[in-house]
């Protein structure tokens, strides 16, 4: 069987889009506008990791099904590179997973010469914030506003590498 972690490939963007877009729905209904999540069709989240090959990511296998990811983005700087994402389904969360992604995300950021890894997180994301607490990264201060359907605001995290 397929378990485990691994770098993603093409061929995993419709794995990926159902995690994406099952995740959403596990975890941010309640904390965005009920119309901003109905966007987040599996059909949405097809289109964004098609255009983009799966590049940058790891997935989370179990019985040859991906049950998570996590996804670099852009960098934040010379010195900071950005985790854009950690998504695991509520049916695989506390095993694990989560932290093994994120770990993968930080090796490959330090691997690229990065000091410092930046991820932002929704301030009312309580059961994130308190996961990226764990595993030893902090808020650092930055906050910025964003509109997912109605007016929200992010935390940015970081961990020295």
């Amino acid at each position: 069987m397929d378990n485990g972690i691994r770098r993603a490939r093409p061929d995993d963007a419709g794995g990926c889009a159902r995690v994406h877009s099952q995740a959403w729905q596990e975890t941010y209904t309640g904390l965005v506008a009920p119309e901003y999540l109905a966007g987040r069709t599996e059909e949405y989240s097809l289109r964004l990791f098609h255009n983009n090959g799966c590049r940058d990511m790891f997935v989370a296998v179990e019985d040859g099904e991906i049950v998570g990811f996590s996804g670099l983005a852009k960098t934040q700087g010379p010195d900071a590179g950005e985790i854009q994402a950690v998504y695991v389904l509520k049916k695989a969360q506390g095993r694990g997973l989560g932290r093994a992604l994120l770990d993968k995300a930080l090796e490959e950021l330090k691997a690229r010469g990065f000091t410092k890894a930046v991820l932002w997180v929704l301030s009312t994301n309580k059961k994130a914030i308190g996961f990226y607490e764990h595993v030893g990264l902090t808020f650092n201060g930055v906050e910025k506003e964003e509109t997912l359907g109605t007016p929200v605001v992010e935390r940015q995290y970081e961990k020295a590498l």
